[in-house]
């Protein structure tokens, strides 16, 4: 996990970097508006001395170059987060597999067999796909986030302000809906179990059902609790289809807000063309966040959901529990194996040995006597 997210910071370092070969092509090999004099960026570099064509050729190796490698870095980033995802998941099932059995009687008789089902299963992939968001998508962009923010401060920290304009009524935005997405979500991780329970009820007794013909009063039951959950996941999609566009829309305000300030210090002077367009990037750079989490919204809101289910059953504590490491008496062997034949002539002979890390003690009974023909065979 350490090594993925260490591929994860290098995937967001890189998103940072890809924009600056485009300021360097566009303000220092085309020079726009028949200026001939460099803007800077290359005497920083090193690079006053390289002709046109040469930092072309520099600017478009060093974008292809970093492109192969965000790709390899976000491939190997995304395989092992999502490995880490599949070994968690089998963790928590064989852990909540292992708790509902040593749970008392009492606490199976009051649950249903579909519920419980359904959080063993699939609550528990719900919350490997949140923990792989938030790994593969959320962790990257929030790194992007932070050095794209230092970045544009660090350049022109006004124009930075201008570009975060519209950022805290996009986090008010995603704060609101977000929580009514979880509820609505949660309503209808609900309505999934109440769907196993009644499916698992049903076909669990199907010989009495067909034997008192109550085929209908079931299918009207389950009826009712499929459309519940119909209901239920048209709310969460209602939800979400508001939610991604007006995202979109307010990202759009501070996008158009920054290009139209922007454009008219380029035509000032005051600002070149490419860095005009390395703002541009990084304020996509600086929504993505925000974006992802709007997309991401019904698995984040499904997975905390199925998390909560499964916390309930992991938080009920067993009736009757052992002490740990419970000793025995040092005589006592760990293990009695034992054997036993049987013959109609002979009777029953059995030998029962003690086996500890060494066999500590052996023991055995003599078959009884041989008896006389005609004479009944005592019970052992």
């Amino acid at each position: 996990m350490g090594g993925g997210a260490l591929l994860v910071i290098f995937v967001a370092a890189m998103e940072v970097a890809l924009p600056w070969p485009m300021k360097i092509i566009v303000d220092d090999v085309l020079q726009p508006l028949g200026q001939t004099a460099q803007h800077g960026t290359p005497a920083v570099l090193g690079l006053a001395a390289f002709g046109p064509l040469q930092l072309l050729l520099l600017a478009a190796g060093a974008l292809l170059t970093m492109t192969v490698m965000n790709a390899a870095a976000d491939y190997l980033g995304t395989r092992m987060l999502n490995s880490v995802g599949e070994k968690t998941m089998a963790t928590i099932r064989a852990d909540v597999f292992a708790h509902l059995q040593r749970l008392s009687l009492s606490f199976h008789d009051k649950q249903r067999l579909g519920d419980l089902v359904t959080r063993t299963t699939t609550d528990v992939d719900y919350v490997r796909a949140l923990m792989v968001s938030m790994l593969s998508v959320l962790l990257p962009n929030v790194f992007i986030l932070g050095f794209v923010t230092t970045i544009c401060v660090l350049v022109d920290p006004a124009f930075a302000l201008i570009g975060l304009a519209v950022a805290p009524l996009l986090f008010v935005t995603v704060l609101v809906y977000r929580r009514r997405i979880k509820m609505a979500s949660r309503e209808a991780r609900s309505k999934d179990s109440d769907i196993a329970a009644a499916m698992s009820e049903t076909f669990a007794s199907v010989r009495v059902m067909q034997t008192y013909t109550s085929e209908a009063r079931h299918e009207d039951d389950f009826r009712a609790r499929n459309n519940g959950r119909r209901d239920a996941g048209l709310r969460v999609i209602r939800l979400q289809s508001m939610f991604s566009p007006l995202v979109d829309v307010i990202a759009t305000m501070g996008t158009v807000l920054v290009l139209w300030i922007g454009a008219q210090r380029v035509l000032e002077g005051t600002m070149t063309l490419g860095m005009l367009l390395v703002f541009l990037a990084y304020l996509k750079a600086l929504y993505s966040p925000m974006k992802s989490l709007a997309k991401l919204t019904t698995v984040i809101s499904r997975g905390q959901a199925s998390a909560e289910r499964i916390q309930e059953i992991l938080d009920t504590a067993p009736a009757i529990s052992d002490k740990p490491g419970p000793c025995l008496p040092r005589s006592w062997p760990a293990q009695w194996n034992c054997a036993a034949s049987a013959s109609a002539t002979r009777g029953i002979e059995t030998s029962c040995t003690g086996l500890a890390s060494r066999p500590s003690r052996a023991a055995s009974w003599p078959s009884p006597a041989p008896r006389e023909p005609g004479n009944r065979p005592s019970s052992v």
